[in-house]
């Protein structure tokens, strides 16, 4: 019972005091980059919905896991694949997302709107009178709300190693505990993101999330932390089937160690996926993922056909380090994280929406 207590605390307080990362952990960024960079928003082609849960450090009482859902679409951005040179060029995205973040007895439940504005950088690939995008940069901000809680009764209780639930003697005497704000708190707060990218060939981004730093009335010390993220992917093609996806993401945040993460994927005609990834010091990654069409392809350009596409992603990640703390690695299973995406390419879908990443 003191080690899992002892575990909870260091997870909670540790973040408090900006030790551990507030924000989401995930081994599948590179498949939602939205949550992170608002101004992915207006990359895709695509009205792009998505669910995600992960559970991290299985096996562990008051482990973190995270649960989100994800909307982003452009707006009036071209159909067409090849417009004249003269044509507006430049577009908007707009997004929303809900998520809640759980470790142990803390939870954080967020809701974060978007906008974003994508602009052409050069004409690309010229045909004559028309041309096809080039490079291309993005700009975007989340406004976020968040609400903070912390359970007591979590704190109040503890499993045996039979699963027996006992109570924590002397809990409510402990004057870190009493501190606590069981009724929450409440905070807004700002994303700011960029990218450039050309087509679906790479892009390059960078964010920062929690901009106003606010301290948060639910313990004493604990403060938004700003977070710096900057991710970088290249889809290339090995055949006319075949695609190989290097990724990875850095993130940074004042107080903790830098934290890289880097995967490669394998594609195939962009239905089927593999991948391996590792979380420097951290965790071994490996996922498994498909993609599903239906609804034909489109012959006729003057008639109106969308295109559905399903698609589900699934990840494990084997812990790798000790997390300094021999019997809390060995206590875990490894963590499991799931994605599922329901995304509706626009009418004329001559861009870029077959390819998504």
């Amino acid at each position: 019972m003191k080690r899992i207590l002892l575990i909870t605390i260091v997870l909670f307080v540790g973040a408090v005091q900006v030790i551990a990362q507030q924000e989401i952990q995930s081994s599948q960024f590179i498949l939602n980059p939205f949550l992170l960079n608002p101004a992915y928003s207006s990359m895709d082609d695509n009205y792009d919905f998505k669910f995600g849960h992960r559970s991290q450090w299985v096996g562990v009482e008051g482990a973190p896991n995270t649960t989100y859902f994800s909307f982003d679409t452009p707006v009036n951005k071209p159909r067409w694949g090849r417009t004249h040179p003269g044509d507006f060029h430049d577009w908007h995205g707009t997004g929303l997302a809900v998520i809640r973040d759980r470790i142990g007895p803390y939870s954080n439940t967020r809701v974060n709107v978007n906008y974003s504005y994508n602009l052409k950088l050069h004409q690309g690939i010229k045909y004559g009178y028309q041309h096809k995008d080039g490079l291309r940069m993005a700009l975007g901000a989340h406004i976020g709300w968040n609400q903070f809680r912390v359970d007591e009764n979590i704190l109040g209780m503890s499993k045996t190693s039979t699963g027996t639930q006992i109570a924590n003697a002397g809990i409510n005497n402990d004057p870190t505990f009493r501190q606590l704000n069981g009724n929450g708190s409440s905070a807004i707060d700002f994303t700011f993101g960029g990218l450039l990218y050309y087509g679906d060939r790479y892009f390059l981004g960078a964010s920062t999330t929690q901009l106003l730093q606010k301290d948060v009335a639910i313990t004493d010390g604990y403060t938004m932390a700003r977070h710096y993220f900057f991710t970088g992917t290249i889809k290339q093609a090995i055949s006319e089937q075949w695609y190989i996806i290097p990724a990875a993401i850095f993130k940074y945040v004042k107080g903790a160690p830098l934290s890289a993460n880097v995967s490669v994927q394998v594609d195939y005609e962009d239905r089927y996926f593999a991948g391996v990834g590792y979380r420097v010091g951290d965790a071994a990654t490996f996922l498994l993922g498909m993609r599903y069409k239906w609804g034909g392809e489109v012959k006729n350009f003057r008639v109106d056909k969308h295109r559905y596409i399903v698609e589900v992603f699934y990840s494990y990640d084997a812990t790798v380090s000790r997390l300094r703390n021999r019997d809390f690695a060995q206590r875990s299973t490894g963590s499991h994280e799931i994605t599922l995406g329901f995304l509706i390419p626009p009418m004329f879908h001559e861009r870029n929406a077959e390819d998504t990443w």
